[in-house]
């Protein structure tokens, strides 16, 4: 059954992850993030340090740390379920370039910037 996506929501939105690990000095610097989707499956990615936070994190840094990434696409679930489906940019990491991949997660995890 097709879900029905309704009233986008409007300026940036960023969805909140957990910096869990450093992984790559190469510039500039690749750290692993994780969330948990709706259903609490947790989804780890390595990602470029600069596109997760401002803070000055390195392979000497005290980890885990609070990020977020940007959502390409974020539409609300209809009925109030709080929930909403969004879709970030994700693996722009050291062997692979990245890819697009859609999750359905609680809107208490994104903030709008």
């Amino acid at each position: 059954m097709l879900q029905q996506w309704r009233h986008r929501i409007s300026c940036m939105t960023y969805l909140r992850l957990d910096i869990i690990g450093f992984v790559d000095e190469s510039f500039p610097g690749f750290i692993r993030c994780a969330f948990a989707d709706a259903d609490g499956n947790r989804h780890t990615f390595i990602e470029k340090i600069p596109v997760v936070t401002t803070e000055n994190l390195w392979s000497d840094s005290v980890y885990p740390q609070q990020g977020t990434v940007p959502c390409e696409k974020v539409e609300r679930l209809e009925g109030g379920s709080g929930l909403a489906r969004i879709t970030i940019g994700v693996g722009d990491s050291l062997d692979s370039p990245g890819y697009s991949e859609q999750f359905i997660v609680r809107e208490s995890q994104l903030v709008n910037e």
